[in-house]
């Protein structure tokens, strides 16, 4: 994805563990919470908004 242009040049390795660990924390948080599907909601915008910081322009 990086040699095509589509992320900005960061370690693919790096980025790889960091989303997982993010994402199965975010799993965990979301099973806990009372309205599972607002905390959801919000988990996908987050991280919609997360991913969007790693895209090139």
């Amino acid at each position: 994805m990086e040699q095509r242009g589509y992320l900005k040049p960061v370690s693919i390795n790096a980025l790889t563990h960091l989303l997982s660990g993010a994402m199965n924390v975010g799993v965990l948080w979301v099973a806990q919470m009372p309205d599972q599907e607002q905390a959801l909601a919000d988990i996908q915008a987050a991280l919609s908004l997360l991913l969007d910081g790693y895209r090139a322009q």
